[in-house]
């Protein structure tokens, strides 16, 4: 159980970084709005989502067998 509340808090504060760096550069070149933050979120959400299962298999080295 602590290994995966570690996991979820570990992702959810490398979403916080990403996406504060992010924020941080748009607003900084007049970029922003409640409409943008939502749609740059719920973008960076599908990548992580797409490319999750794929960056496990990688880094853990994964063979399937049939």
């Amino acid at each position: 159980m602590w290994l995966k509340l570690r996991l979820y808090l570990i992702m959810a504060v490398m979403f916080a970084i990403v996406y504060g760096l992010v924020a941080f550069a748009m607003t900084y070149m007049g970029i922003s709005g409640f409409f943008f933050y939502g749609v740059l979120a719920s973008v960076m959400m599908f990548i992580q989502y797409m490319i999750g299962p794929k960056m496990v298999e990688w880094s853990m080295g994964v063979h399937y067998v049939s």
